[in-house]
């Protein structure tokens, strides 16, 4: 834990409002050889979890193979930094993949100036979309939670 920093529940109004509002948050594995690693990633939490799409040839993937524990760092809108320590495992089912596509929706696609975005770069959606559709090596990651934490950034 850093100075100033303290644990709360998942109940917390912080927590709470940083894992429904903040567009993306990073994520911290540990390579082999005991390097940190942070990556930023979009993400959505389901049934308490935390989920963020990956390729599994994806250094971040291949550190969490080596070495489950995770934190995910998420920057609320006032500026406090909601600190998420957990175990974290990459999964490639289909029924895991739609529910999160689905759950990604209302967060990323369908919000005003997403739906903007959109229109304005329709060729570009489509061509992300096929590439997603063609990539044979996508998945989530999934973090169970095992403690949260607020504090100053």
């Amino acid at each position: 834990m850093t100075a100033g920093e303290r644990v709360v529940d998942a109940g917390d109004r912080r927590v709470r409002e940083a894992l429904r509002r903040t567009m993306t948050a990073r994520i911290a594995t540990v390579t082999p050889g005991g390097w940190p690693l942070i990556m930023p990633l979009y993400f959505v939490v389901l049934d308490g979890r935390i989920y963020m799409n990956n390729a599994a040839t994806s250094p971040t993937v291949k550190n969490i193979a080596a070495h489950a524990r995770a934190l995910v760092v998420i920057e609320a809108r006032d500026g406090a930094i909601v600190r998420v320590r957990g175990t974290a495992r990459y999964l490639r089912d289909e029924t895991t993949r739609r529910r999160v596509t689905r759950a990604s929706l209302p967060k990323y696609v369908l919000r005003p100036r997403a739906l903007w975005f959109m229109l304005r770069n329709i060729r570009r959606v489509s061509m992300r979309s096929r590439y997603v559709g063609e990539r044979p090596d996508t998945g989530m990651i999934e973090v169970t939670p095992e403690s949260y934490s607020v504090g100053p950034a």
